[in-house]
């Protein structure tokens, strides 16, 4: 990997089972677990479309799933501030992912007027992948979005940027799906290690912007990846909007 990563007295590298990942050993507020990152494009890419920046130690991250938050790095009053990529086709994207927050949540994401941290929204090709980091990075934070990410993928990454991670990497996940391994592409199988950090908020919910499909990552698009374990049947998955449950846990963690 061409990744830069301090190893710092919490955090360690080691090889990974994997494929292509690297895991990385992290103890965080007395709870001990993994994270396994890809180098994707020069950045390390957890969980599929999670940037991790692996130039401080992680235990100053988000590290959470759809309903956890570990720290403090959130943003200031629940309020983004954000720039526009000027090479970015289809701004409306974009506009589409805010409005939806203004319409539905107390959150607000606002053009940026010389604020330090901030959200970036990046030109990423055609063919480049949609991703953000998890939480408040302090200066400038990009999400990454190619020609294919829509308003709905948006929501879900600006989910990201607000703290969520995603909601099938709960510590109680194997309560509610099983994830059929031999399925999943090789390269990507690190992206379903359950995530052990932090506290889960409200029930396991099916209808979360921020789960992912029935047939994510599949080595064959007509075998599911993770299905229900009550009775082994898929679901559709929702990238439309932001569900109750999404809504009510980012009003716990922002204290609203």
């Amino acid at each position: 990997m061409k990744l830069s990563l301090l190893v710092v007295g919490l955090m360690v590298l080691s090889c990974s089972a994997f494929g292509e990942f690297i895991k990385i050993p992290v103890i965080a507020d007395g709870e001990r677990g993994f994270v396994h990152v890809k180098d994707i494009d020069g950045l390390a890419i957890a969980e599929g479309d999670i940037i991790v920046d692996t130039t401080i130690n992680l235990k100053h991250q988000l590290l959470g799933t759809g309903r956890k938050v570990l720290n403090k790095k959130t943003w200031n009053k629940g309020i983004i501030y954000y720039e526009v990529d000027p090479s970015l086709g289809e701004p409306e994207r974009i506009q589409g992912a805010i409005d939806h927050y203004h319409a539905n949540t107390k959150f607000k994401i606002l053009p940026r007027s010389g604020q330090k941290d901030y959200v970036y929204f990046k030109d990423n090709g055609a063919e480049g992948g949609c991703n953000s980091y998890i939480g408040r990075k302090g200066g400038k934070q990009v999400i990454n979005v190619p020609d294919w990410c829509k308003s709905g993928s948006l929501i879900h990454e600006l989910g990201h940027a607000y703290g969520l991670r995603h909601e099938q990497t709960r510590k109680d996940r194997s309560d509610y799906v099983d994830i059929h391994w031999k399925r999943i592409q090789l390269d990507q199988i690190g992206n379903f290690v359950k995530n052990c950090f932090g506290k889960d908020y409200g029930s396991f919910d099916w209808d979360s912007i921020m789960l992912y499909g029935s047939f994510s990552f599949a080595k064959d698009d007509t075998k599911p990846t993770i299905t229900k374990r009550s009775d082994d049947s898929t679901y559709t998955v929702n990238r439309k909007e932001l569900s109750d449950g999404d809504i009510s846990a980012l009003d716990t963690i922002y204290g609203f």
